[in-house]
Order: structure tokens, then C-alpha cells, then sequence
């Protein structure tokens, strides 16, 4: 089977800019059943898919590493004041502000990622400048990914930040893209062999794109991060009777 593509995450904190990496890892083995099964699945083995199947799905992988988190906690509102579609030479960026309570200036850095959250979905942005505002607030400028020139003037956005004081270091952490959430708790799907195993896992703090890891992974780890809630699919079909090779009990 071909390797599984790798998927890069990358988040810049206050006080300094700190890259996580997701680097590619090995191909994975070429799976021993046919490739005119798209898929197979064993209990404790996991889910194996052919590679026409996995490429149809998407799969990628990122492999787990421990990352200094700055949680999320406080939320502000964002608006646009200038869509993507009003400035071309921007690149595809929109413009934003938002307003911190006096003396909470300290709590951001120019050069700050910040994930946003909309209606629109998603957008990454990072922190331009933190110009004075009248009655002694803070007005912060940041400038947001809009390659598809989704967001309008006027649109609003909710970005939540971290405390530096909050920073905790060396923690296991993953995209949040591979937690599958169920009735069961939360899961991921890691590499085990050719074969992707559920596993589950205990959460904790949220930071942009990556969530923390407590219990249910180590450092090394491969975990899925685009298509496991289609491994998950699989496996509930093949527990609940569908079959692929005739290896699901």
C-alpha cells in the first residue's frame, strides 16, 4: 500500500513563536488481504484498507508528538472591516479587529495565531498589531486566511485565546481533525501495521487546531487525521454484519 499522506500542523503561541511539527512517517506494510477487497476488519487488528479505498477516502496520518499547549479560554468577537474581495493584493487575506479590557494587552504578541470560528467555518489568522484604544482598551489587528473569500465586511468571528501564565509544556497533543466522537467517548484510529486500530482517548485543553492528549497515546504514535470517522463507518458495518474478507468478529 502506498504511505498514507501527512498532514502538517503548525501553531504560534505568545511570548515566541513555537512550531509543532507533524512529520512524514514511513509508508505503511502493503496489506496481506486482496486488493479487490476495499477493506477488511479484526477485532485488536483494526481496520485495513486497499489502496484504491484509502485514496478514495482521503486518509492522512500525523504522527503524535509533544507540544507546549496554551489553552483556550477566553472568547472575543472579531469583525471584518475588509473582505478578501476588496483588496487582491492581499493574497487572499481578510482584515479583522477585536478589542481586549485594559490591561489585558499583555495576554497576546504580534505574530499570535489565532484560530477563528464562524458561521463560514474555520479561518486561521495571526495578530498584526495591537494599536491603543480610547478608555484605556486594547484594539487588536489581525489579518485572516480567506483564500476562498468566504467572509464579509461586517462579518463576525469568535477567536479564543490563552494565557501565557498557562503554558503547558512537553504534553502529548494531536490534530483535532483525528478525534472521532461517539456515545462511547472520544476515539482515534492509529496505525497498527497495515491496519488502523480505534483507540480511545481522554482529552484535555484546546489549542487552534490541536487538542491535548491525557490518556491513550504516546509520542511516536500515528495517528488518522482526515477519514477516520469513514474508518469508523467501516467497523460499525463490519461488527454489525457487513463483512470485508470475512475477517469481522
Amino acid at each position: 500500500m502506498k504511505a498514507m499522506s501527512i498532514l502538517a500542523a503548525t501553531v504560534v503561541i505568545a511570548a515566541g513563536v513555537f512550531v509543532v511539527g507533524f512529520p512524514a512517517k514511513h509508508a505503511l506494510a502493503k496489506p496481506a488481504h486482496s486488493e479487490a477487497e476495499p477493506w477488511t476488519f479484526k477485532a485488536g487488528r483494526g481496520v485495513t484498507l486497499s489502496e484504491a479505498a484509502a485514496k478514495a477516502l482521503g486518509i492522512a496520518t500525523a504522527e503524535v508528538q509533544n507540544a507546549d499547549m496554551l489553552p483556550e479560554h477566553e472568547a472575543f468577537t472579531v469583525q471584518v472591516y475588509r473582505a478578501a474581495s476588496e483588496n487582491p493584493a492581499a493574497d487572499g487575506m481578510a482584515l479583522g479587529s477585536f478589542f481586549l479590557p485594559a490591561g489585558e494587552e499583555k495576554t497576546v504578541a504580534v505574530g499570535q495565531a489565532v484560530l477563528l470560528r464562524g458561521d463560514a467555518g474555520e479561518f486561521e489568522a495571526s495578530v498584526e498589531a495591537l494599536p491603543p484604544a480610547p478608555g484605556g482598551a486594547a484594539e487588536v489587528l489581525v489579518s485572516i486566511r480567506d483564500q476562498k473569500s468566504a467572509l464579509r465586511a461586517g462579518s463576525f468571528l469568535v477567536a479564543r485565546l490563552g494565557r501565557a501564565g498557562d503554558i503547558r509544556p512537553g504534553v502529548v497533543a494531536i490534530p483535532r481533525t483525528a478525534i472521532v466522537d461517539s456515545v462511547r467517548g472520544p476515539f482515534v484510529y492509529v496505525q497498527n501495521g497495515a491496519s488502523a486500530l480505534r483507540t480511545p482517548v481522554k482529552l484535555g485543553p484546546v489549542q487552534g487546531a490541536l487538542v491535548e492528549v491525557a490518556d491513550g497515546l504516546f509520542e511516536g504514535d500515528v495517528v488518522v487525521t482526515s477519514g477516520a470517522s469513514d474508518l469508523w463507518l467501516i467497523e460499525l458495518q463490519a461488527v454489525n454484519g457487513g463483512k470485508g474478507c470475512g475477517d469481522a468478529h
